[in-house]
């Protein structure tokens, strides 16, 4: 870009320094660059995108452009009438852009006052909507790769009425709320998959009742109640450890191939009839047998046989 001549309009850039304001300050005294260098602000008389590097700028007191190089970490597109801060020496030198005073903003409003602007900081753009009270709606980061939607009052709202609606994410998906209620006229489902694909464990809810497929379920709970109509577990192997277990049911029946009970003591009450029915009974007592009945009645199709050093009767 070749530097070209600029003088003050009430539209333009700068004023010059002879040059009245209109309630504002008094401008900037002019700059000398024949014996010192100068730092201070600048003005951008022409647009350019952030991969350029060079600018050309308007000093105060000045009314040819300067030719000035950006020296920003970060590259960022400067639209004409931001205020740069610069640095250089001497009338033929040019000079260094090292800084981001003010860029003015593109803006669009609609007519009851919302507004979509892109917005300049120092480290680069961001483009953001706004409602009409000046409320941040939607923000678009690219240097940090962050999209934020917000509403601070109202609801939002996601429709697909003919349609269906994905959210994916490569990272985690976090839902956040007072309550979070799920409808659905069918299922839902959760799964857990691996990088191939293949399903680890599924979480499914459906009109027909809840499914859970996984490797192991852990619950902790400090009380807890089932209340079912009908409940039938099917196990390999069940273990149950607690303190105290109580059983209360009108009828319990137990099948078994084989039935092992160690105890320390056992105790029974029965309040009508105890029958066992065995093919074999075989009772081995290591201390004294007692038995105490109203009426006993002891009957044998085969041999009786009593053994004993002694025998009382009587």
């Amino acid at each position: 870009m070749s530097p070209s001549a600029t003088t003050a309009t009430e539209s333009g850039i700068v004023a010059p320094p002879d040059a009245p304001t209109k309630g504002g300050p008094s401008p900037v005294a002019p700059a000398r660059f024949s014996d010192r260098s100068y730092t201070g602000p600048a003005q951008v008389l022409e647009s350019a995108p952030a991969s350029a590097g060079v600018l050309e700028v308007l000093l105060p007191g000045e009314t040819h452009a300067r030719r000035a190089e950006v020296a920003l970490a970060t590259p960022v597109p400067l639209p004409a009438g931001s205020r740069v801060l610069v640095t250089g020496g001497g009338d033929a030198e040019g000079v260094w852009v090292i800084g981001i005073l003010e860029t003015p903003e593109r803006r669009l409003a609609t007519r009851d006052g919302a507004s979509a602007a892109v917005v300049s900081h120092e480290t680069g753009e961001t483009l953001e909507g706004r409602d009409p009270e000046g409320g941040l709606l939607f923000q678009y980061d690219p240097a940090r790769g962050v999209t934020r939607v917000q509403v601070l009052e109202g609801d939002l709202e996601l429709l697909a009425p003919m349609g269906e609606v994905t959210i994916a994410a490569g990272g985690g998906l976090h839902l956040q709320g007072r309550s979070i209620q799920l409808k659905t006229l069918s299922s839902v489902r959760i799964l857990v998959h691996d990088l191939a694909s293949r399903v680890l464990g599924s979480l499914g809810i459906s009109r027909r009742g809840l499914d859970v497929k996984t490797a192991a379920v852990n619950v902790e709970t400090g009380e807890s109640h089932l209340v079912s109509t009908r409940t039938r577990i099917r196990a390999e192997e069940a273990c149950v450890d607690a303190e105290r277990v109580r059983t209360r049911a009108r009828t319990v029946e137990v099948e078994a191939e084989s039935l092992v009970e160690r105890v320390g003591t056992l105790t029974r009450w029965v309040r009508d009839l105890a029958q066992l029915r065995a093919g074999r009974l075989r009772s081995i007592v290591t201390g004294s047998w007692i038995s105490r009945s109203g009426r006993a009645d002891l009957r044998s199709k085969d041999t009786f046989k009593v053994d004993g050093d002694r025998i009382h009767l009587g």
